[in-house]
């Protein structure tokens, strides 16, 4: 089970109740995170859980608070602390045109994950705590949210913008992948001439 949001860590105390009693029942539990909470509540969760999903769009400290309101810094701090507590870790990646899906955002994520997320590299498997740690997911933006935004009568900040082309992704893969990591995964939708199936993983 995935304790998602929003941020889900702005309701630590909850996400810390739920999450013992899932595992007490022999249930998985990740905690999908921006990174952006005060120290304590993110330890605090990140310990109860079995693994933290934690996003990584951009690395640039003006682009970042441009594109999301807020600066760098709670995230770095937080992702330094969960790599040396070697806490499984998977990280998340949006790619969104124009915005995210640079090659030189590409390199700047992969030479931060190799610093202040070491396990990253490890091999994990199993039950419990010790499941699934080091894997990277590439997410391909999706307009699904401007319908949201529609019916709350709000302007989509994203609006007319394109899917990604799938060859974009497969570079910024590479990109990573020549920094030294592995076990990268390509998920979302892509530009209809890309797109076979309704969908594209790998």
């Amino acid at each position: 089970m995935t304790f998602s949001g929003g941020e889900a860590g702005l309701q630590a105390a909850f996400v810390i109740e739920a999450a013992g009693q899932l595992r007490e029942a022999g249930v998985h539990v990740a905690f999908d995170t921006s990174g952006h909470l005060p120290a304590d509540a993110f330890d605090r969760v990140s310990a109860a859980v079995d693994l933290v999903l934690f996003d990584l769009k951009q690395r640039d400290p003006a682009k970042h608070k441009a594109l999301t309101g807020v600066d760098l810094g709670l995230i770095d701090e937080n992702a330094a602390r969960l790599g040396a507590a070697g806490v499984p870790t998977w990280v998340r990646v949006p790619v969104i045109p124009g915005c995210t899906d640079d090659e030189e955002n590409a390199r700047a994520i992969a030479r931060f994950i190799r610093q202040r997320l070491p396990q990253m590299g490890r091999k994990q498997g199993g039950e419990g705590r010790g499941a699934g740690g080091g894997r990277i997911d590439l997410l391909a933006y999706n307009s699904l949210a401007e319908a949201d935004y529609a019916r709350m009568g709000l302007t989509y900040p994203l609006a007319g913008l394109a899917l990604c082309r799938r060859s974009s992704l497969d570079r910024f893969r590479a990109v990573m992948e020549a920094e030294g990591l592995a076990d990268i995964h390509i998920s979302g939708r892509f530009r209809p001439e890309d797109d076979e199936g309704g969908g594209n993983r790998g």
